[in-house]
């Protein structure tokens, strides 16, 4: 017999957080292309008036992101979060300003990423206090650290329930495992044939050697590159999808006992009276 929920009665934290499970398979697709685009402009991207305003365009579509995400789940935004995320638009188009120096742009770039780390916790009232204050150091390190690390695989999950899903829908799971098996026989098959064929016939022969030279030109350094950003950006996309799926699944109540703790131990602090001896 299915349970229903009387009026007024205080329900579990996981029956208040949607699954999504439309939702977050999208996010998948799109943290790629904006991990990549980090990497290839941004992080590895010249200094200058052209890594200033792609650093604004990454903090536009993130925040656009996050703002999806935190209607999606119904997270409820801290108060001065329109604040934050005014402070990273306005740090990004500062530093398409030339003239920056190297120590500067050093602490400027520290500051970047750690207001986009404000911004999502704020957004989805994951901050420690409930707000911005002394806590501010804390929460850095929960969204450097605590948060992407802790849902850092929740993204190849998303991916493979969703490739799972899709299969099962369509061609069924042994048609899927045949695909697979078909494709890899033959491969097997194509390779041992291209082999026999090569040692047989010499114009053949000159053929193979002519596509294992072009195919070595276009192994170029330029390629190479690209492929490492295409590569380093599997586990940065990893981690700002883990940033913001673990801010928006986050333990509600796990953030409110945080905030009774400090809000008690503030109080106490108010309670310290300081005695003062009148001069003799």
């Amino acid at each position: 017999m299915k349970y229903s929920h009387q009026e007024g009665e205080i329900r579990p934290l996981y029956s208040s957080v949607p699954k999504n499970q439309c939702f977050w398979p999208w996010a998948v697709v799109g943290s790629y292309p904006l991990a990549y685009f980090y990497l290839r402009c941004i992080l590895f991207g010249e200094a200058g008036r052209y890594r200033g305003w792609a650093m604004t365009a990454f903090a536009v579509v993130f925040l656009l992101a996050v703002e999806a995400a935190a209607r999606v789940c119904r997270r409820t935004a801290a108060r001065e979060m329109p604040l934050w995320a005014a402070c990273w638009l306005a740090l990004s188009v500062t530093l398409a300003v030339p003239g920056h120096f190297y120590f500067l742009g050093l602490v400027q770039g520290l500051a970047w990423h750690l207001l986009a780390i404000w911004c999502v916790l704020a957004r989805f009232g994951m901050l420690a206090q409930g707000h911005t204050g002394a806590l501010a150091p804390l929460d850095a390190l929960a969204g450097c650290f605590t948060l992407p690390f802790g849902s850092f695989f929740a993204r190849a999950g998303t991916v493979f329930s969703a490739l799972r899903g899709l299969a099962v829908r369509r061609i069924g799971a042994k048609k899927w495992l045949a695909a697979m098996g078909t494709l890899v026989l033959t491969a097997v098959l194509c390779s041992f044939a291209v082999a026999q064929l090569a040692a047989a016939d010499v114009h053949f022969a000159a053929l193979g050697t002519w596509l294992t030279a072009m195919w070595q030109n276009f192994w170029s350094a330029r390629l190479l590159s690209e492929l490492f950003n295409i590569l380093l950006s599997l586990p940065v996309g990893a981690w700002l999808f883990g940033l913001v799926y673990g801010a928006a699944t986050g333990n509600l109540l796990l953030v409110a006992g945080q905030q009774g703790v400090f809000a008690a131990g503030a109080g106490g602090c108010r309670r310290v009276h300081v005695s003062r001896r009148g001069a003799t």
